[in-house]
């Protein structure tokens, strides 16, 4: 699965809270099944334990490994027609 990744960080009352990035994943190739039916999905919020050295490539591949494990019991979900882009894509 390609996925265009957007980092950010947090702001606010958050900050104390959770020490990640958030992230977006964005649906690359529009006909192959991803994260969620629309093309996108929002990782706000993860918390996890601190460990040294992932880079941002690595940690957002682990986060969504894990959610594709959990969450999606190991499926990924066709992207639903009316969430796919008209036109360039």
């Amino acid at each position: 699965m390609r996925v265009l990744i957007k980092m950010s960080g947090l702001f606010g009352i958050g900050t104390r809270f959770m020490s990640y990035l958030s992230f977006s994943a964005h649906a690359l190739d529009w006909n192959q099944p991803f994260l969620s039916e629309t093309g996108y999905r929002s990782f706000m919020g993860v918390n996890a334990a601190l460990v040294p050295g992932p880079t941002p490539d690595a940690f957002a591949r682990e986060v969504i490994a894990n959610h594709v494990a959990t969450a999606l019991k190991g499926k990924l979900l066709p992207i639903t027609q009316q969430h796919r882009p008209t036109g360039g894509r």
